[in-house]
């Protein structure tokens, strides 16, 4: 998976997907913001990489949004 789109879902809440996971010889798996950042320890430990991570797009301002 080389990026994610607006209907990729997170698989623990069906979120918007941010964060891919995988696991040599296991499915990969999308997390939302929250979830990946609820889980990341863990599946670190377990020997999970991040393969795509766009998280970057939670922080962008909206088009014709006001900068104080």
């Amino acid at each position: 998976m080389e990026s994610l789109t607006s209907s990729d879902r997170c698989d623990s809440c069906s979120a918007q997907g941010y964060v891919v996971v995988v696991r040599k010889g296991h499915s990969d798996f999308i997390f939302c913001g929250h979830h990946y950042a609820k889980l990341a320890t863990s599946l670190e430990a377990a020997g999970w990489t991040v393969s795509v991570d766009t998280r970057e797009l939670l922080t962008r301002r909206p088009v014709g949004a006001e900068v104080s």
